[in-house]
Order: structure tokens, then sequence, then C-alpha cells
């Protein structure tokens, strides 16, 4: 398979609405399947898409029936087209995340709170998945389309999951810089960090004949990097990768703690849907899953319309002003690959 190939079939699949996915592990050449709920199967292998704060039973499935060649001679699908959410006003965005602040300094914890910034794809979805391919080496790339979700592509650096027979790895992940930083991660983000790993590992607890967790490293994701710990154990024979999942997501890195209050509280304060934004993308070969948080992702229209999510985690140790400059980090992160233009 050329990047050629794999573009013109992207974007086949794009124009016309047929669901596929096209993924590149860190270190691999890109797989791209299609799913057109007809054919048989080629081979196991499935990509699974889970949308924000919903249970692995309710993930979207898109099945290896077709060959890429095979995908180019399927007519146009008539579907409906999601409709984009507006972008989030800075203004808006400011006053909310104060009054944030102010109830966690007297109830502690933390809660993400996620914006959305939009524009035009400056060249085909084929071609940008290519740019953000060469410009994250280190993150899982993928793009997809199906009707339930529309079209979507991202660059997540975030393992929720990767399980091999009853062994697993998944990381805790926190704080967001420039990338080359040379100073020590400050107290905010060394708090939120340990905030997270302590859920990850108390939540795994019951399911785990044995957890190991590493000491914190330095992640690097583009033009920005993040603290991470990663954590690795053994499953109990009776459990499934699935109730791990549903354990484990949406993580304190998405959402907050405590994880039912801070949901509660992204719902009363962003104005949109996050929809696939900060849920999982997996993929399933018999019993093993590889599972990414959705971040670093945009979603996408027929006619090249796109808008990017991206959150920051608010404790009562954080500045109004930062964490929109924090969240404007990571969409230029995206915007950078794609137009080589800034947004503030």
């Amino acid at each position: 398979m050329t990047e050629n190939q794999l573009f013109r079939a992207i974007n086949h699949c794009i124009g016309n609405r047929i669901s596929f996915a096209a993924y590149r592990f860190v270190g691999c050449k890109p797989i791209f399947i299609a799913d057109d709920g007809c054919s048989e199967l080629i081979d196991d292998i499935c990509f699974a898409i889970n949308r924000w704060n919903t249970k692995a039973d309710d993930n979207i499935i898109v099945r290896h029936r077709l060959s890429m060649e095979s995908v180019l001679n399927l007519d146009a699908q008539q579907v409906n087209e999601p409709e984009l959410p507006e972008a989030t006003e800075r203004a808006r965005y400011l006053s909310k995340v104060s009054a944030l602040i102010d109830q966690l300094k007297q109830s502690g914890g933390k809660t993400v709170v996620a914006r959305t910034a939009l524009g035009t794809l400056p060249q085909s979805p084929g071609e940008c998945f290519g740019a953000l391919m060469n410009a994250f080496p280190h993150n899982f790339c993928h793009i997809y389309y199906t009707p339930a979700t529309g079209a979507w592509m991202g660059a997540t650096p975030e393992v929720l999951l990767d399980t091999y027979e009853y062994n697993y790895t998944t990381m805790a992940l926190a704080g967001t810089r420039p990338a080359d930083t040379e100073a020590s991660w400050d107290e905010k983000n060394q708090r939120e960090q340990q905030m997270v790993t302590d859920f990850i590992v108390e939540s795994l607890k019951p399911l785990s004949a044995k957890i190991e967790v590493s000491n914190t490293i330095t992640l690097p994701s583009g033009k920005i990097e993040h603290i991470c710990t990663r954590i690795k154990g053994r499953m109990i024979e009776s459990v499934s990768p699935e109730q791990v999942l549903d354990r484990l997501s949406p993580t304190p890195a998405v959402a907050g703690l405590p994880r039912d209050i801070s949901l509660g509280r992204i719902s009363a304060i962003e104005d949109f849907k996050r929809n696939c934004y900060s849920g999982y993308v997996a993929v399933m070969q018999g019993d093993s899953v590889s599972a990414w948080v959705n971040l670093r992702c945009l979603q996408f229209t027929a006619d090249s319309r796109y808008c990017i999510y991206a959150g920051g985690g608010i404790t009562a140790l954080s500045n109004p002003e930062c964490e929109w400059e924090e969240t404007g980090a990571k969409i230029n992160s995206i915007l950078s690959v794609l137009n080589k233009k800034s947004h503030k």
C-alpha cells in the first residue's frame, strides 16, 4: 500500500460516506479497513469507537470486510451530516472557568473543561492524515468515518489500555507545556498528575492480580509535552478487557475527580457535545486490545469544515488565562500541522 493509495481510499470513503478506519501504531505502517456491513470478514481485526462517557457495549465497530481496491468501486451512501458545534468564545470560557476555580477552592478536586476551535481543512482529509502521521511519530494516529459519528481524525499520545492475554498496560497523563522545557514541572501539574495516577490504580485494584507503577517521565507529543506515569498489571482471569475499559473511561485526565461530580460540572459548563472527543478508539484482534484516549482530534465534514477539541484540567491552583493558553497550545499542536497558522 503506497501513501497515495491510502490517501485515495480515505478520500473516497469520506466523500462517499463509506464506513472505514485507518490507523498507525507508533513505529509501524498505517493500516486501512472498511466495512459495508454485508461482505464477509477478511480477518478478525476491528476498530472500535467509544463516544464520550459511554460504555464499551455501546461502542461503534468498523470490521475489516473490504479490501482497499474494492472500496473504490462502492457507490456513494446517502446519510445526514452531523452538525459541528460553535467555536468557544474566550470571554465566556474565562468566566465559567473562574467560577469553577472558586468552587474547587471550597471542594477540592479537579474538573476538565474543554473548548472548541473551527476552521477549514487546507488539503484533502487523506493528506491531512498523512501530515499528522509525519508530525506525531510518538502518537497513535487515526482517521475514520461512520454514519453514527461522522468523520474524525487525530494523533493521541495517551494509551488507555493495551492487553496481551491477561497482562495489561495503561498510563496516567496530565500537564501540558511547550516541548523541551528545561524547568521542573510546577506544583499544579504534579498534583494533577498524582490525582490521575491514584484514581487509575484504585480503579484497577479490584480487577487485578498485580499492579506496578513506574516513576513519572515527560512524554513528547509534537510541539507540547505531558507528565506520564506508566502502569502495568495482570487481570484476574474472570475479567475482560471491556470491564477494564469501563473502569478507566472517562479517565480523570479528560473528566476530573471526583469523577461523578466532575461529569455534572462538565455538562453544566460546556456549551457543546463532546461526541467522540475524550472517548477512546481501539484496535481489537482476537483477545488483544489496544485502546487510546481520543485526544488531539478534530471532527470534520464533507465540505472540509472542522472542529478541533481541547481540554484542560482545572484545579484550585488554576489560572483562567493560563488554562486558555494551555488549551490553545493543544489546538495549535494540530493547527500547526494542518495549515501552519496559529489560533488564539
